[in-house]
């Protein structure tokens, strides 16, 4: 078990618990009907990518993760692509028309 030292200072621990009698995992809040705050910053203050972190960024409006530990991709909600992917390409400098679902135009 762990215990706060200081505001910026935990010392180890194996669960961080919320409002839930069982929990199921390291970080667990389910029994929970409040919310979580993400990070919030713009494009220029993304922290060092790993694998797996998810913020919200202000500067584009939509959340982001990384999936790969270099790359931050935008997370799909309702209305959006349906898809979390990650797009690299070389070319000659034409432009080339991708019709996604008849809706999204990407050149």
């Amino acid at each position: 078990m762990a215990m706060l030292i200081h505001s910026s200072l935990m010392v180890e621990m194996t669960e961080l618990v919320f409002k839930t009698a069982s929990p199921s995992y390291d970080l667990d809040i389910a029994s929970s009907t409040d919310a979580v705050r993400l990070p919030v910053g713009t494009t220029a203050q993304r922290p060092s990518a790993a694998t797996g972190i998810i913020r919200f960024n202000s500067t584009t409006g939509k959340y982001e993760g990384c999936q790969d530990g270099s790359t931050f991709v935008n997370l799909a909600v309702t209305g959006d692509t349906p898809t979390i992917s990650k797009v690299s390409a070389t070319g000659d400098g034409s432009t080339t028309a991708f019709d996604f679902l008849a809706r999204h135009q990407v050149q």
